[in-house]
């Protein structure tokens, strides 16, 4: 069963982790996490030390927390935002002046995020081609995006992916409407949408008419939420992951799925 912890000093604790697990406004020093803390939500934390070298941390995501001296997971990805930010600080020191510059393009531009509650103003699609023109060959600015993160291997290979996208291309639009589909569950930038197919009866809701969560940032929360009111409204079970409370990022999918097998 995941863990819900709020409000609590976990200092110089030793935490096994559950998937989907949740901390807000948690404090501490030299806290352990270790075991599975993948598809975890962190948010509103303030640690001194945290040590995740022995947690997996697949879709961890983590915003707007106070983390200093971090000990860092070694299957870092991107939703953990303040994890990779602290990533980049740590080999910017020793990059050279022209790889500085690009890299703190990027951190300075997460931190501003996460300070205005802007998430998702920019994300790679953006940063990433932002991060290449500083550069004058394709191959010189991946040698110096995976110096950037130390190696890492998942973020070299988004780099890759997103190096060549348009950067004023927006990465977030809620625009247009969810189109209602004939059956089942769709979602978009702009929120989720469900039919069921015998009886039409529809569902659509925009993502600032969501439930009010109790904990803010708790993707598992919000997915129990969504997932209820749309068995409510249309006699349909249907299964979503959040990839994002704000922004509101999610994947749906049949009954027979489990958030696990959405992720990305």
């Amino acid at each position: 069963m995941r863990h819900v912890l709020v409000g609590q000093d976990l200092s110089g604790q030793t935490i096994e982790g559950e998937p989907f697990s949740y901390l807000g406004r948690c404090t501490g020093t030299d806290i352990k996490f270790i075991g599975d803390w993948q598809f975890a939500s962190l948010w509103a934390n303030d640690f001194t030390h945290p040590d995740w070298s022995k947690a997996r941390t697949h879709r961890m995501y983590s915003i707007s927390n106070t983390l200093v001296d971090p000990v860092l997971p070694p299957d870092l990805d991107d939703s953990n935002i303040d994890l990779l930010i602290t990533l980049f600080e740590q080999h910017n020191p020793a990059l050279s002046q022209e790889r500085q510059l690009a890299s703190s393009e990027i951190i300075d531009e997460v931190h501003d995020q996460n300070i205005t509650g802007t998430w998702g103003r920019k994300s790679w699609p953006n940063l990433a081609p932002q991060f290449a023109a500083r550069f004058p060959t394709a191959d010189a600015a991946i040698d110096a995006f995976r110096d950037a993160v130390g190696g890492n291997e998942y973020l070299v290979d988004r780099f890759l992916r997103t190096y060549q996208s348009d950067p004023k291309r927006p990465p977030w639009d809620d625009s247009e409407p969810t189109y209602i589909p004939d059956g089942g569950v769709a979602t978009s930038d702009w929120g989720i949408a469900a039919r069921n197919p015998h009886d039409r009866r529809a569902y659509q809701k925009h993502w600032r008419d969501f439930p009010v969560l109790k904990h803010p940032h708790d993707r598992w929360e919000l997915a129990d939420r969504l997932e209820a009111e749309i068995e409510k409204a249309t006699d349909q079970r249907v299964t979503i992951y959040v990839l994002s409370v704000r922004p509101w990022r999610g994947i749906a999918g049949g009954k027979e799925q489990t958030r696990e097998e959405l992720a990305p």
